[in-house]
């Protein structure tokens, strides 16, 4: 019994480290598309300041102010993206914490501790679950605000 919990343990960190290969790779792919935004902000910031309708300084100003909004919505998920692996790993480490204290007094019966610690993992399944929600409504957020940059762009 001791072997499968620990296994479950281990388990629930490997997919922490998943996850946070995950979000690495999103950072990285949001680096490639801040410097592709660039080039293109830059060729039609060219092409308007030869046009009478839009002048350069008005152009800057608007974008000034997408790219500021931009830069908040990105460190809000950063922010948020860092405090979910930080919770998972914590919930990791008092998932092993409570097993070995369990396993040292072993005065409760196996199903006792199964029972608590089924409870436990019961109660991190929820937080996670609601951690999950609260970062997919924030990338969903980013992510059409990406697309809305993008259509504007084009």
């Amino acid at each position: 019994m001791r072997k499968i919990i620990l296994e479950i343990i281990d388990s629930y960190e490997k997919r922490i480290k998943s996850v946070s290969e995950i979000i690495e790779g999103t950072h990285d792919l949001m680096e490639n598309f801040r410097e592709q935004r660039k080039v293109m902000l830059e060729e039609l910031r060219s092409n308007l300041a030869h046009s009478e309708f839009l002048r350069k300084k008005d152009f800057d100003r608007i974008m000034s102010m997408i790219r500021l909004q931009h830069k908040e919505r990105e460190a809000e998920v950063k922010s948020m993206l860092g405090n979910f692996i930080e919770g998972h790993k914590r919930m990791a480490e008092e998932l092993r914490a409570q097993f070995n204290s369990d396993n040292q007094k072993r005065q409760n019966t196996d199903q006792e501790r199964l029972n608590r610690f089924h409870l436990s993992f019961e109660q991190i399944k929820k937080e996670q679950e609601k951690k999950e929600t609260e970062v997919r409504k924030i990338l969903e957020r980013f992510q059409n605000e990406q697309k809305k940059i993008y259509r504007n762009d084009r």
